[in-house]
């Protein structure tokens, strides 16, 4: 369920308030308006449910060495190459 800016809008403000806001209003904002934004949304996508929650530490800890691993792995590779 893809929406954009104003069909989200629509349907989470009141008929006689959607006035208010422009169709341009999601340009208008700055960084932290758009991620509040882009949250509200998520929770409305989600029906409250807290699927879109970040991921533990631990689990963002594990990816991040094992991308440190593979790039390490892919410099030895090109220092070998250039070697050979």
């Amino acid at each position: 369920m893809k929406l954009n800016p104003a069909e989200f809008l629509r349907q989470i403000i009141k008929d006689e308030y959607i006035h208010l806001y422009d169709a341009n209003f999601f340009n208008d904002l700055n960084h932290k308006q758009k991620q509040g934004f882009h949250l509200l949304k998520a929770i409305y996508r989600n029906k409250g449910m807290k699927k879109f929650r970040q991921k533990p530490p631990s689990v963002i800890l594990r990816n991040a060495m094992i991308k440190t691993e593979q790039s390490w792995d892919k410099t030895e590779q090109q220092y070998q190459k250039r070697l050979g």
